[in-house]
């Protein structure tokens, strides 16, 4: 494990941005392998805010020994690569980097890093292995980081096929997207949940609208947002996130609102 955490003061590094930080929310996706295969792993990121700078990155992906042989990182595959070769510690139980430099983001979605993964040969068919990014430390905790942890599933690719869109957790990207009077908000459950909230949030975080709370069947659910807040107002133009969680999940898309 990366024991030394990026002291950014120490380094001399500073935010060259004014754009108030503001939630940043991580992926990892699901992926497939047979035993004895190789697989990536990208770790994707939805900036709370386009404009703000990231001097510092510390990351982790748990990953199993039980499943996996070995991993490493993709030389050059994301964010991480901005400053040159970032600080690696990667085997089979975990694979961690940490990175510093001054870069501002200019993507609505990008690429920190990708993991790419060595699955056993003996590993045993049907087996999911969750892949957890226990740690992700951006500008020493500013802004903020939500996760959304994936699996990978060890099957035989030539057999199975990988997970439908309904076996998925999923939140489908707003459409229309830029929105001028209302968009649909769709997305997809695996399973029934007990609690389940879809709402839109400004890009600071804060609440706009919660458009579904409550009991949901397993199944593809759209919702239309009238582009008002809770209030019945008319929102502002600018950039807003469609949050929705149900059992401990959580999936965020990016929605521009044109007036």
């Amino acid at each position: 494990m990366i024991r030394t955490r990026i002291a950014v003061i120490a380094l001399g590094l500073a935010m060259t941005s004014n754009v108030t930080a503001a939630t940043l929310h991580a992926t990892v996706p699901y992926v497939t392998a047979a035993p004895g295969a190789t697989v990536d792993v990208p770790i994707t990121v939805v900036p709370g805010a386009v404009g703000q700078s990231i001097v510092g990155i510390q990351l982790r992906l748990d990953l199993g020994a039980a499943v996996v042989q070995s991993s490493s990182f993709v030389n050059g595959s994301g964010w991480l690569w901005n400053w040159g070769a970032p600080a690696q510690n990667a085997n089979s139980g975990f694979a961690a980097a940490a990175a510093a430099g001054v870069a501002p983001v200019t993507a609505s979605s990008f690429t920190i890093a990708t993991v790419r993964v060595v699955v056993r040969a003996d590993a045993v068919l049907g087996t999911d292995l969750p892949l957890v990014l226990s740690t992700l430390i951006l500008n020493e905790g500013n802004p903020s980081t939500t996760v959304t942890n994936g699996v990978l599933r060890v099957r035989n690719t030539a057999v199975d096929a990988p997970l439908s869109a309904r076996e998925r957790f999923e939140l489908a990207a707003p459409a229309p997207n830029p929105a001028r009077g209302s968009t649909t908000l769709a997305f997809t459950l695996p399973r029934e949940v007990s609690e389940a909230q879809l709402e839109v949030l400004s890009i600071d975080g804060r609440r706009v609208r919660v458009l579904e709370r409550g009991r949901l069947a397993a199944g593809t659910h759209a919702r239309r947002w009238d582009l008002l807040d809770e209030y019945g107002h008319e929102v502002a133009a600018g950039l807003y996130l469609v949050r929705f969680r149900a059992d401990g999940e959580t999936r965020i898309r990016r929605l521009a609102v044109t007036r």
